[in-house]
């Protein structure tokens, strides 16, 4: 952090830049930066008109594309899922329950927890629906569906139906991207072993859910999932569970939303009409 980067940027000069901070500390009356040695960061009032600034912009955003709609007689809805979300039944449902709810248009935007998080605290999205945990600048989730972490196999694969982390050893891992949250939950059960995929492990990265089913179909490795993306697979026989000792998790699938966008109430709303829409 620096004036010159910031003048750069704004393509002002520095002493530009400069004078517009001692204005706004003389107008608030606060040190806004302090130095420590050569490093330049903010006090923690400037931490507080940073946020504030934030939100003033994300508001600036939400009018201007509400005015937008209003122009157009458009009622478009923005809405953010994580890749695991997008492959998962919940994320189809969710989006037929807001069709069939009456939206006009409805963007989808699939990516990783992270990226969405920062698109509502500015307000590209009006909400999102996530799994793993959630942190952010005025940013509130609720919690709606819990999946569990399986392991499974083709239905032909030469295993045993439960086994240790020594045997799991012997044999290759089917896994999705490390950017989705089976791929995370496993590891973190992993760490609680006290041990490490790339040192303990066979596997490979296939990328997404639907290319892991399609591996262990065909009896090429042990796939790592959610429950929920192999549950018909299951009942149909077509892969059948492995169950391993000392690997056990669960992940929660959340509602996100900024809170000076979207109340609580309307989230429970949408919720419960989602609810109705696929019970």
């Amino acid at each position: 952090m620096n004036f010159t980067h910031a003048a750069s940027e704004l393509h002002l000069t520095q002493p530009a830049v400069t004078q517009q901070i001692h204005w706004l500390e003389r107008y608030y009356r606060t040190k806004l930066f302090s130095y420590n040695g050569k490093k330049l960061s903010l006090t923690g009032a400037g931490r507080l008109l940073r946020m504030a600034a934030k939100n003033v912009y994300h508001d600036d955003t939400v009018v201007k594309r509400q005015i937008e709609q209003f122009r157009t007689h458009s009622r478009s809805l923005l809405l953010g899922v994580t890749p695991t979300v997008s492959e998962h039944d919940i994320g189809g449902k969710l989006i037929e329950f807001l069709h069939r709810s009456g939206k006009k248009g409805i963007s989808v935007r699939i990516d990783t927890t992270e990226e969405l998080t920062k698109a509502l605290e500015v307000g590209f999205l009006d909400f999102a629906v996530v799994d793993g945990p959630v942190e952010g600048d005025g940013i509130d989730s609720m919690a709606f569906h819990t999946e569990k972490l399986i392991l499974c196999c083709g239905k032909s694969y030469d295993i045993d139906r439960s086994i240790d982390l020594e045997e799991l050893k012997r044999h290759k891992l089917l896994l999705c991207g490390s950017h989705l949250g089976a791929r995370r939950l496993f590891e973190q059960c992993l760490a609680e072993q006290r041990l490490t995929l790339e040192s303990s492990f066979m596997y490979i990265d296939l990328g997404t859910d639907e290319i892991v089913k399609r591996f262990a179909y065909g009896n090429c490795g042990i796939a790592v999932v959610y429950e929920g993306v192999v549950h018909e697979d299951l009942r149909a026989r077509r892969l059948r569970r492995i169950r391993v000792v000392g690997i056990t998790g669960k992940d929660s699938f959340s509602f996100v939303w900024k809170t000076s966008r979207m109340s609580r109430e309307e989230i429970m709303r949408m919720y419960q009409g989602y609810s109705d829409c696929v019970c």
